[in-house]
């Protein structure tokens, strides 16, 4: 007979690893599935089934009939700040330096040698230096050594060669301030807040001298810093002519003007039906709020000369001016755009000249009014061989206006390449190359009609070339290599032409005609056979593969670890329970 078990009764699972009355030790029970382990699986299985019905759900987007606006982005690191152009005092401020020019065109003539005069203004009293013309009408030619032993502490030597002006000059009719080296290599115009010095060619001559070796040097002067005038919210001084010429040569001029347009730096202004005239030899305009502007200015020669780190835009010809060349030029890490040709500019040209990493774009022909209300666009004018690089917004624009010219122009990682628009007829551009461009390589839009394209290549750009809403477009011996889009055309294009244009590259489309008036026998000319056709996924399919299933994996990962930590030692328990149980039964002894 088996003795009983002296234990006594146990639950199911007591006897768990213990002989029993046979001496043979039953199996330990396998461990139970967890509830957790369950619920991960059918949360996982519900993201998956969410997942997939998004993926599979049809794509509402209607096709995008335009490409959006563009706006550039505003640099800060050049000056400390903008003024507000609202602001009463900053009025007030340039509403009294034009009641001093006033006061001085009137009298100018009158006036004989250099004599100071005090005008009242809605600032309070404004006292200047006149310098007028010498005996008996002649011209005369004033220089700083001779203005300081006639007015003392207004015109002053601080040390060999540095100068400093602590009152505003007004250079009249047949006078000339010549400023020049080697007895001037340092010219200080103070420039405290409010109280600032401008010095005003009115009909007069400006001349500024260095030397190739050591440029003449013209700053602003913070008397509490002791250095330049770094703050445009308070005024700042700056340099003009109205009406006069005003010539830099081998100069440096830096830190000048608070607000848009003449004293905004630097600035060549028409009066009196006589235009600024003059120039700019190897000269360097930096760190101004404009680095130089003109208004009605005629036939200015800028050669050799950079135009770089200003607050707004670096070189800005303004309202009807005309003639004049730049040549051999930079513009670069300004504010806004590099180099813009605004508002009635006509039969200006811009040759050989770099503009690049500016806040806006490299080159704008601009018709000057944003508000489209009353145009004012800009005729005839040349950009030749320039380069763009880097730029905020567009290699080169060209908004408004008639024939204007892109000839031989190299444009590189801009946000769109050539951009033509808002009316700008006859359009020519030829022998150009636009590569490695965000968003489009050229790009006509808005009754732009008329644009010829020759002997230009596009490289590297999202949509080669996009025509909207323009007729007669006509593209020759040209390449496009496009990442998504080799050819959009979109609206009325009636009258668009292609003659031995090669479209490469890969993407959804290498013609996009679909939103257009154009028929497939007008693309006849388009040489597509190199193009790579890639279905682009749709902005759903970019939600799930970038967002949702990186999510659905994460998920997978926090739920599933803890579980599958728990499962592999009991996997291995389980294994040392099987090989103990194949061991030979244990003797009972007796």
């Amino acid at each position: 007979m088996l003795s009983p078990n002296p234990r006594g009764s146990r639950g199911r699972g007591d006897d768990a690893g213990q002989p029993n009355d046979l001496g043979r030790v039953p199996p330990s029970p396998l461990p139970r599935r967890r509830p957790l382990q369950t619920v991960a699986m059918l949360a996982v299985a519900g993201i998956l089934v969410i997942v997939g019905a998004f993926a599979l759900w049809p794509d509402p987007r209607p096709e995008q009939t335009s490409m959006p606006t563009y706006t550039a982005p505003v640099s800060t690191a050049a000056n400390a700040g903008s003024p507000d152009l609202t602001s009463p005092d900053l009025v007030r401020l340039y509403d009294a330096d034009n009641a001093v020019s006033s006061f001085a065109a009137r009298v100018g003539s009158r006036v004989v040698g250099p004599k100071q005069f005090e005008v009242a203004t809605a600032s309070g009293p404004r006292s200047f230096l006149l310098l007028g013309a010498g005996k008996d009408g002649k011209p005369k030619t004033y220089t700083l050594p001779g203005l300081a032993r006639v007015f003392g502490q207004d015109v002053q030597q601080r040390a060999p060669g540095e100068w400093i002006v602590n009152r505003s000059v007004v250079v009249a009719k047949d006078a000339t301030l010549l400023v020049s080296a080697p007895s001037v290599q340092q010219l200080l115009l103070r420039s405290d807040g409010a109280d600032y010095v401008t010095i005003t060619g009115n009909r007069g001559g400006l001349v500024f001298e260095g030397t190739a070796a050591a440029p003449l040097q013209v700053t602003s002067f913070a008397t509490a810093s002791a250095g330049p005038d770094t703050g445009v919210s308070d005024g700042r001084a700056y340099v003009r002519t109205k009406g006069g010429d005003l010539a830099f040569r081998d100069a440096k001029v830096s830190h000048l003007g608070f607000l848009i347009g003449e004293a905004s730096g630097v600035a060549w202004m028409s009066a009196g039906g006589l235009p600024g005239t003059g120039g700019a030899l190897r000269t360097t305009f930096e760190r101004n709020y404009f680095g130089a502007y003109t208004s009605g200015a005629v036939g200015l020669r800028i050669d050799g000369a950079q135009f770089n780190d200003n607050s707004f835009y670096g070189f800005d010809p303004h309202t009807n001016t005309r003639e004049i060349l730049v040549t051999n030029s930079s513009a670069l890490r300004n504010g806004r755009h590099g180099i813009i040709l605004s508002r009635g500019c006509d039969d200006n040209i811009i040759e050989n000249t770099v503009s690049s990493n500016n806040g806006g774009s490299g080159f704008y022909i601009d018709d000057g009014n944003p508000d489209r209300s009353a145009l004012d666009p800009s005729d005839r004018n040349v950009l030749r061989g320039i380069r763009a690089e880097n730029n905020g917004a567009a290699g080169v624009i060209v908004e408004g206006g008639q024939d204007n010219h892109v000839l031989g122009a190299s444009l590189q990682n801009n946000v769109d390449g050539i951009w033509v628009k808002d009316r700008a007829t006859g359009t020519v551009i030829s022998d150009s190359t636009v590569t490695a461009t965000a968003r489009t390589g050229l790009r006509f839009g808005t009754g732009s009609d008329r644009a010829q394209v020759t002997g230009t290549t596009v490289s590297g750009a999202r949509t080669g070339l996009l025509i909207a809403d323009t007729q007669a477009t006509a593209l020759a011996q040209s390449s496009l290599l496009a990442s998504s889009v080799g050819v959009r055309l979109v609206g009325d294009v009636t009258g668009t032409s292609f003659e031995e244009v090669t479209v490469s590259g890969s993407g959804s489309a290498a013609v996009n005609d679909g939103e257009s008036s154009l028929h497939g026998s007008q693309l006849a000319g388009l040489d597509t056979s190199a193009w790579v056709y890639i279905d682009q996924p749709s902005w759903r399919a970019n939600v799930v593969s970038q967002v949702l299933l990186p999510f659905a994996f994460l998920v997978w990962t926090i739920i599933l670890l803890p579980p599958l930590l728990a499962f592999v030692p009991s996997v291995r328990h389980r294994r040392r329970e099987q090989a103990r149980l194949r061991q030979p039964p244990h003797s009972p002894g007796w």
